[in-house]
């Protein structure tokens, strides 16, 4: 008897399976087939963008919140800005109305707004690579991959902390982050440390890799 009943229940089984896959094309092939694509309406269009694939000047140097023209222009996420920077000048961050910027000669950050003067400048030990602010704390990341915290209203260092010595630095490094009460600092190693802004401890490193 088992003899006889498995073929069948096995033919029976292929065909289920059969039926199963069959009603499964059809919806595939019937879902790909009332695949829509967006096109919008010429009335929800609004402006215009001419672009010749040229700039005015070559680029001269360039990070990932911008990049700054050999004529001092500056082309940031947000707009384009004459802002005249001398040719030792490097631009970091733009934060709101704010512009970041350091002199890899005096080793000095420098806040400017946004028609490029000069508001306020820090000097520091080693060249300013990447920074970001918030309120009154200055985040930077030196060349020696060291961190430092700085109060800009009392001209204070809140915190610093050294790290392993990095000796490739690339246009690709990231800016600190501000998160809620803490600040994120990518180091150079490959590293990423999270301070506390509270007591300016450090409440984590994780290591990602060079």
């Amino acid at each position: 008897f088992k003899w006889f009943c498995k073929p069948i229940i096995s033919l029976y089984n292929n065909k289920a399976m059969n039926n199963i896959l069959l009603v499964t094309l059809f919806i595939l092939f019937a879902g790909c087939s009332q695949k829509q694509y967006f096109t919008p309406n010429k009335d929800s269009i609004v402006g215009e963008v001419e672009f010749d694939g040229k700039l005015e000047s070559p680029i001269s140097k360039s990070n990932k919140n911008g990049a700054l023209l050999s004529d001092g222009t500056l082309i940031a996420k947000d707009g384009i800005y004459d802002i005249n920077l001398k040719e030792n000048y490097s631009f970091l961050n733009i934060i709101g109305d704010l512009i970041l910027v350091g002199d890899y000669e005096t080793n000095t950050l420098s806040i400017l707004n946004k028609d490029g003067k000069e508001l306020k400048s820090f000097t520091f030990e080693y060249m300013p690579i990447s920074a970001s602010l918030r309120d009154n704390v200055l985040a930077v990341v030196l060349s020696d991959n060291s961190f430092v915290l700085w109060d800009i209203d009392v001209n204070e260092k809140l915190f610093s902390s050294n790290n392993a010595t990095s000796y490739a630095i690339n246009s690709k490094v990231a800016s600190p982050l501000f998160i809620d009460d803490a600040v994120v600092f990518p180091a150079f190693d490959g590293k990423v440390v999270v301070i506390n802004l509270n007591n300016f401890q450090i409440l984590h490193t994780i290591a990602l890799g060079n």
